[in-house]
């Protein structure tokens, strides 16, 4: 909980007593490996699930089972809270490598949020923020190259995994195999062992499947044509 609270803390204020009856609430632990489910395409539950440790990718089915990735959740994102007021689920939750979860259920979150108007913009405001993620994602997708398409992503992940700090952390792990990446940027594994090559022979990040280190943030951000604005994080369009 206090991961998802120093989320909500980047876009909104809390004080001491909203961030206590956050921290108030009940939950429990769930681990879940990597390939299994969350929650089933248009499955319903009676809990939300925060991101504690790993990487949850969201996806949309086809009628014949085939997946397509949207968003990807990282610690400290509660990876359905638009569910507590949407009862239709039209998406699924994937774990893409070996995850952590804190449950928490929508009953409570509601109800603290007709407690506190300050919690429940912020909830409104994390809602908003991931529907903006999802439509860069779009943009992303079908409208850059491949080499920027990677690039973009490893800009972004830079930022959210370090928005604490408003700055992009240079090294990180990763933890997702290139058949993932390709799967999230509708790439073909073979294809995006050639650009992540590219990247690294070009001087921009070293990627393997436990690590990013990025060498050339500049660089890398060009080449993605990344602009963090989407992000809604203070000061993260400036340079470091």
């Amino acid at each position: 909980m206090r991961t998802f609270i120093d989320r909500l803390l980047v876009r909104s204020d809390l004080t001491e007593g909203e961030q206590l009856a956050l921290l108030g609430l009940h939950t429990r632990e769930a681990v879940i490996p990597a390939g299994r489910d969350l929650r089933r395409y248009g499955e319903q539950s009676d809990y939300a699930a925060i991101i504690s440790a790993g990487v949850v990718g969201r996806y949309h089915q086809a009628r014949d089972g085939r997946r397509n990735f949207v968003a990807m959740h990282l610690p400290g994102d509660m990876a359905d809270l638009c569910t507590t007021v949407l009862k239709d689920v039209s998406f699924g939750l994937e774990a893409m490598t070996d995850v952590t979860v804190e449950l928490v259920s929508k009953a409570d979150l509601l109800a603290l949020a007709h407690l506190h108007a300050a919690i429940s913009q912020a909830f409104w405001r994390d809602c908003v923020s991931d529907t903006l993620l999802i439509a860069q994602h779009v943009v992303r997708v079908a409208g850059l190259s491949a080499r920027q398409k990677i690039a973009h992503l490893l800009c972004e992940m830079a930022y959210r995994l370090s928005v604490s700090d408003h700055q992009p952390r240079l090294q990180f792990n990763l933890g997702l195999t290139q058949s993932q990446l390709g799967d999230f940027l509708g790439l073909t594994a073979v294809h995006v062992n050639r650009m992540v090559r590219e990247i690294r022979d070009i001087g921009l990040a070293v990627v393997d499947r436990r690590s990013v280190s990025i060498d050339d943030w500049d660089g890398l951000k060009r080449q993605g044509d990344f602009d963090p604005k989407y992000l809604s994080i203070p000061h993260a369009s400036e340079q470091i």
